[in-house]
């Protein structure tokens, strides 16, 4: 399978999760005046596939990071950024599953234990050259990348 038939496999992975488990809706980001302002404070999501042959990153603002785990819990006020960061953990974890079930190699692939961690000053430039896909999203004016790694095997 081509790599560009796997980044849109993704990306329509990325929608259904996004809008079934977060009531969150993307929007493909397909120019760089369409992107939304790169955050300072970000959650970052890793988790390797494939017996450790690929690496998928999920990385989003920390405003994203919070609806996601306000939706997800359904609670209005604040949320504890130990449950955020789960929320974000899990949110990896689900998109690298529906991801591997899509491209019907359940039974030949492996997904890792997912690791998240708070980060701050992103630089967009320093990950674009290290990925063979990377997919941009913006929901509701909250920046969100979705990188993989290994995809040119």
């Amino acid at each position: 399978m081509g790599q560009e038939k796997i980044l849109q496999i993704l990306k329509e992975v990325i929608f259904s999760v996004f809008d079934t488990m977060f009531f969150l809706f993307p929007e493909a980001v397909e120019s760089e005046k369409d992107l939304p302002a790169l955050p300072d404070d970000y959650f970052r999501a890793f988790l390797h596939l494939n017996d450790n042959k690929w690496l998928l990153i999920l990385r989003g603002s920390e405003k994203l990071a919070d609806t996601m785990a306000k939706n997800f819990l359904g609670q209005e006020g604040p949320v504890d950024e130990s449950d955020v960061a789960d929320v974000f953990r899990e949110a990896a974890n689900v998109i690298a599953g529906n991801f591997l079930l899509k491209l019907g190699g359940e039974d030949r692939v492996s997904i890792g234990v997912p690791e998240v961690e708070k980060c701050r000053r992103f630089h967009r430039e320093e990950t674009v050259r290290k990925f063979d896909g990377d997919l941009l999203f913006n929901l509701g004016g909250e920046f969100c990348e979705v990188s993989i790694k290994g995809i040119d095997v």
